[in-house]
């Protein structure tokens, strides 16, 4: 009787290593693929480094304005995730989704699709914090 239990135990632990490295193998899989989306925390410690920088330009107070890839920040779920996060990340700073403010922090994919952007909105770039970062500033009216 000893024996045969034994003999189950074995198998159950074998039984498990088994499923456990198959499932370690399949998550690896997935997440070489690009299957597996990174967590919050990830897609904030992204952002935060992102932004650091722009802290240097930045108020510790105040309102600036905030554009970025879409015309309207309810446009997707991730250009909204990531406007809620960088309030979060620059608060005590307000940040409002305009144009129309003194300094624009400018959220971009990337840097040619920022100045793109920036010249449409009569913006000018005052600091390139690269990875699609900027500080942007209106453009001076010429009378």
């Amino acid at each position: 009787m000893t024996r045969s239990r034994t003999i189950r135990s074995y198998i159950g632990c074998v039984l498990l290593i088994a499923f456990a490295c198959a499932s370690s193998a399949v998550l690896l899989k997935r997440s070489i693929a690009g299957e597996i989306k990174p967590t919050f925390n990830a897609e904030m410690a992204h952002l935060e480094k992102k932004l650091e920088r722009a802290k240097t330009y930045l108020t510790p107070r105040g309102i600036i304005g905030y554009i970025d890839d879409d015309e309207n920040v309810l446009k997707s779920a991730e250009a909204a995730r990531a406007y809620i996060m960088t309030q979060y990340i620059l608060a005590p700073l307000v940040i409002v989704k305009d144009t129309d403010r003194k300094i624009i922090l400018g959220n971009f994919s990337d840097r040619q699709t920022g100045i793109a952007i920036a010249e449409k909105n009569g913006l000018r770039c005052v600091a390139d914090l690269g990875n699609g970062a900027m500080v942007l500033q209106r453009k001076a009216e010429r009378k």
